[in-house]
């Protein structure tokens, strides 16, 4: 397969996880005929993610480890990971391996024939091998719901942490996108649409990871009001395609 690979991974203090994640993708992409690079970018973290990271360098050929000096956002590291990117196609995931880097082989059969290609836990065909605690699972609901009234998005999973983009549609959505949070998954998305790209559902393997960090009341009342903030953006004309 002629493609060069670009793997993204924001990482917030991830030291528990990120090491074992890097050896599954280096065990992985070592077997594959395609050319790949690998990317952490490191948010500030307060643990020793950046040194789990940085000890990846000796499992790939090509690979490097950014680091925000304070923690940023996922979105803002999301954004500079992908924005360093050198492949054809970029894949972000997340550094707990909620999904499995051997997911891959699905998205690059539709990106051929898409612009972007993202993990879906809620069609026919996914498999949830460990599901989130209720109050995670209603605060997605509503989010989505919200999502779809404000914006008419019509994915039907926002936030799952595997996506894969062809680099062109990668670079013009970050380089348009202004979230720093975890709302940017909405805002990229909500984006792809308004610039009128072609984004598929893929359904994915995914387990929730003990070790997340989100906390359904505080992120609940912060995405609606990130939602609200991208959406006025959208009515002052920031957005350009």
């Amino acid at each position: 397969m002629d493609i060069y690979l670009s793997v993204v991974i924001p990482a917030y203090n991830e030291e528990k996880n990120i090491g074992d994640t890097l050896r599954e993708i280096s065990g992985f992409l070592s077997k594959k005929d395609y050319s790949s690079e690998v990317i952490v970018v490191d948010d500030g973290s307060g643990d020793g993610t950046f040194g789990e990271a940085c000890s990846g360098r000796r499992l790939f050929k090509e690979f490097k480890v950014l680091r925000n000096e304070v923690n940023k956002g996922k979105g803002y590291t999301v954004r500079k990971g992908i924005m360093a990117s050198r492949g054809d196609v970029v894949l972000f995931m997340d550094a707990d391996n909620s999904t499995s880097i051997s997911e891959i082989d699905k998205f690059l059969g539709v990106i051929k024939h898409s612009d972007i290609a993202i993990g879906t836990r809620r069609e026919r065909g996914s498999q949830i091998i460990v599901p989130e605690p209720l109050s995670r699972v209603m605060m997605g609901q509503v989010y989505i719901l919200l999502s779809r009234i404000i914006f008419g998005c019509s994915v039907r999973d926002l936030n799952c942490g595997f996506k894969l983009f062809r680099s062109e549609a990668a670079k013009k959505l970050f380089s348009a996108q202004k979230m720093d949070d975890w709302s940017f998954d909405t805002e990229v998305l909500f984006l792809a649409e308004k610039f009128k790209l072609r984004v598929t559902e893929v359904p994915v393997k995914w387990e929730h990871k003990l070790t997340s960090k989100v906390k359904p009341l505080r992120d609940g009342i912060r995405s609606f009001k990130s939602l609200v903030m991208i959406k006025m953006a959208d009515l002052r004309g920031e957005y350009s395609a």
